[in-house]
């Protein structure tokens, strides 16, 4: 099936200036391609895999959220939400098939859920809204209920030092709402907070940076309420926080990907070059990003100096944005495709030089925009099992993506 191609990308790079008209551009064009490219394929599954749909005991739409962190534990027990008649709730199936409910929740979007971590084989943490405010609670499994309480939302977490990172979903709601949580509003929104870490045992605050600090550092006078962190990513061993800085202006969105040595205070500057979408650590010191590197817009290699390595890839499809994930096991590269002129959203496997296609489905129209299907592609903590959403049966469901024997 066609992708869009270099010329099709650098056209829609010239109109990043005007982002309305490139809004409005890319719907139309997107349709048109579509009814070009018209097919009647929703599934094209590699023969040396399986995909299952492991909840089809819960009605309603099911998903895992965003691509950073594993729905499976080191167990095999498997998170999820179940979205049903518009209201979110999460649930545990055991290894063994029990499923278990772990809460109702207020705070989700269909990108990211309610941020739902394994902190351990027992622990689940996720968000949810307290008396207006957004908050992390901790769920046990072999108790089957909350023991703990954190008033700072969870963004993400670093098993190697137990810690966690906060940031402000009401900023979200402004400025990226899709990532936001609808309820819980934009009011008391503290414009310059960045980002809050925090120890997960105690509750104790263990570091703060502010939008203020990242103006500085990068020598920019952006409005605060016009700017924004979000997707922080701890490296491997937690030393580390790799996060986005947006800043929207009056031509446009520019990004910039930094890392924050919390200990030292220190920020470092990876990429600047007006665009970063999605990234993984792929060690302690390279990190494997989509992005804008000089001239070359596309995958990169970026190390902690800054210095960038365009990755070649064969594909024509790896070309465009993806969700990457990195198995710890072999460094095997996981990542997807948005759909192409088709509709078909693809899933590769990258070991070395060798790209392997692993399944194409197909994303229906209704899944557009805040609410659209992105695979967003994980592997199990043991790396054995790959999970992922898609749309093509005209439910969003969670998959398990397992190679056969």
């Amino acid at each position: 099936m066609s992708s869009y191609n270099k010329i099709e990308r650098s056209l829609a790079q010239l109109l990043e200036t005007f982002p309305r008209v490139r809004q409005l551009t890319k719907f139309l064009y997107q349709r048109l391609m579509y009814v070009i490219n018209y097919s009647l394929t929703d599934v094209i599954l590699s023969e040396k895999y399986t995909l299952d749909d492991p909840f089809l005991d819960l009605d309603g739409e099911t998903f895992f959220g965003y691509y950073d962190k594993s729905s499976i534990n080191s167990r095999g027990d498997m998170l999820t939400h179940r979205v049903l008649e518009g209201c979110c709730s999460i649930f545990v199936k055991l290894c063994k098939g029990t499923l278990i409910a772990v809460a109702e929740v207020e705070a989700w979007n269909w990108q990211q859920g309610a941020m739902a971590t394994w902190l351990s084989d027992d622990l689940v943490a996720y968000n949810d809204i307290s008396d207006g405010l957004a908050v992390c609670c901790v769920f046990s499994i072999s108790c089957q209920k909350v023991v703990s309480t954190h008033k700072n939302a969870i963004q993400c977490y670093s098993p190697a030092t137990q810690i966690y990172a906060s940031i402000d979903y009401k900023k979200l709601n402004l400025l990226r709402p899709e990532y936001g949580y609808p309820k819980l509003g934009i009011e008391d929104c503290d414009h310059g907070r960045g980002i809050s870490l925090f120890q997960f045992s105690s509750g104790e605050s263990v570091g703060k940076l502010r939008l203020e600090e990242i103006n500085n550092f990068l020598t920019l006078s952006d409005s605060f309420e016009m700017s924004k962190i979000n997707h922080c990513q701890f490296s491997p061993d937690g030393s580390l926080v790799l996060f986005m800085y947006r800043a929207y202006r009056n031509d446009g969105k520019h990004s910039y990907l930094l890392a924050w040595d919390y200990k030292d205070g220190k920020l470092l500057k990876l990429m600047d070059n007006r665009v970063v979408s999605h990234y993984s650590w792929f060690d302690d010191t390279k990190i494997l990003v989509w992005g804008r590197g000089g001239d070359e817009t596309g995958y990169h290699f970026v190390d902690l100096d800054g210095n960038l390595t365009a990755i070649k890839f064969i594909d024509p499809l790896l070309i465009g944005d993806g969700h990457p994930s990195i198995n710890t096991k072999n460094l095997n590269i996981l990542t997807d495709t948005y759909p192409n002129k088709a509709r078909l959203s693809t899933l590769f496997l990258i070991d070395g030089a060798r790209e392997e296609k692993i399944v194409q489905l197909k994303q229906p129209w209704r899944f557009n925009g805040p609410c659209r299907v992105d695979l967003h592609p994980r592997f199990s903590e043991d790396g054995d099992l790959i999970t992922l959403e898609s749309g093509h049966t005209g439910r969003r469901r969670q998959y398990v993506l397992k190679k056969k024997d």
